[in-house]
């Protein structure tokens, strides 16, 4: 699988550029929470010839019989569907390596979409007030967490959640901080933890 990777890829590029553009066109004003550009639209390639509006004077049966339906807006195959398995960006990698030591690079594939199309990271609040949750962990008896403004900090929330698989956490900061989550599990008598990297709403 690791020789094919090159290969593999290259297919993928293909597909994706023969959909869509997928040059990097930001607009000039459009901003993301915390100022990544958003991209200008619309993207999905057109048959040869036919424009959008064109198109929008069609009757679905006659785009439908002159198989005209851009193929942009159909399901995206996995990179590498016999292979399946989920695919990170790089930015998300590397924060999981730093806070965890795990790596989560892929031998036999890589992330297919541009940068430049994928949401901020970490991921923005909207709000000072956010609710947490999470699905129910095997064996786990307890749940309790963390939130504060460093790693394994508990300035902002500590607090034992029993059972209960979800949190409330009021009084969060509006500066567009980083904000860092811990949420422990009681197994037995030990007590690991997986960490969540936040942003804070932004100042108006």
């Amino acid at each position: 699988m690791r020789a094919a990777k090159p290969a593999v890829m290259k297919h993928q590029r293909a597909l994706l550029d023969e959909r869509y553009d997928l040059a990097n066109r930001p607009t000039r004003a459009d901003k993301m929470s915390h100022g990544k550009a958003i991209q200008a639209g619309p993207r999905a390639h057109l048959a040869k010839g036919v424009t959008w509006e064109s198109l929008s004077k069609m009757s679905p049966q006659e785009i439908l019989e002159k198989n005209l339906f851009p193929a942009g807006f159909l399901p995206l195959p996995h990179a590498n569907l016999p292979e399946g398995g989920m695919l990170f960006p790089q930015f998300h990698i590397n924060e999981i390596k730093r806070q965890e030591g795990r790596d989560l690079t892929r031998f036999d594939l890589d992330q297919d979409l541009p940068e430049h199309f994928l949401p901020e990271f970490p991921p923005p609040f909207t709000s000072s007030t956010v609710t947490f949750s999470w699905n129910a962990g095997t064996g786990v008896s307890q749940y309790w967490l963390y939130v504060g403004p460093t790693q394994g900090g508990n300035q902002l929330h500590d607090q034992d959640r029993g059972t209960n698989q979800s949190a409330t956490v009021t009084g969060l900061p509006t500066n567009g901080s980083t904000i860092h989550v811990r949420l422990w599990s009681k197994i037995g008598a030990n007590w690991p933890y997986v960490d969540y990297t936040y942003r804070a709403k932004p100042t108006p």
